[in-house]
């Protein structure tokens, strides 16, 4: 490895923007370009750090993306362009569903460590989805799954004294126009997470 010197790198943070001096390396036979702060920060290449891409991913997941955008400007004074929400969301959703693509593929090992859980439940549900084409709107099914265990149940009491169930640790099986195929994978592996094969009743 050859050191390059320090680099300059500016950092979005939940906090604002953060400005770091970081080592520059670079391997003298493949040539690759290395910044190890990046690996221990755990930094993408994009701006935004880590929780900041968990926070504008959340917010783009209930308003759009123009609405995100005056949003985290409002209220963590943070300036995001349009594009780079996208972006975030699109590789963010990309990865979760390429992960749940790969344990659907290869469904190995995947209940070694889950508990044996007395239920589970799979809940079901989908919709038509309008989806915006070059020049015409496509509607596509978008097929849904809740999986979750007896042990996810919570029974909780308001300061009213009335009581109300939350479900907690859910896990969401989602395919938008992948055909049945591929979900039924996908939700099988879900399923196998959570015990599947060892329920007690």
């Amino acid at each position: 490895m050859r050191n390059k010197g320090k680099v300059k790198r500016i950092i979005l943070s939940t906090t604002g923007e953060i400005i770091i001096y970081r080592q520059h390396y670079v391997c003298i036979k493949c040539m690759e370009h290395v910044y190890a702060a990046d690996t221990v920060l755990e930094l993408s290449r994009s701006m935004p750090s880590k929780r900041c891409s968990q926070a504008i991913s959340l917010a783009a997941s209930f308003i759009p993306f123009e609405h995100t955008k005056n949003f985290l400007s409002q209220l963590l004074m943070l300036d995001v362009s349009e594009t780079c929400i996208e972006g975030i969301t699109h590789r963010i959703g990309s990865k979760l569903y390429h992960d749940a693509w790969i344990k659907g593929r290869y469904p190995y090992n995947l209940c070694k460590d889950a508990e044996a859980p007395e239920h589970i439940y799979i809940q079901t549900d989908g919709a038509m989805v309008p989806i915006c084409g070059d020049k015409k709107v496509v509607y596509k099914e978008n097929k849904l799954v809740i999986v979750y265990k007896d042990t996810d149940i919570v029974y909780k009491k308001s300061n009213n004294g009335r009581e109300r169930i939350e479900i907690q640790n859910k896990r969401f099986v989602s395919s938008l126009g992948e055909g049945v195929d591929k979900f039924k994978k996908m939700l099988y592996a879900q399923s196998l997470e959570q015990g599947a094969k060892k329920p007690r009743k």
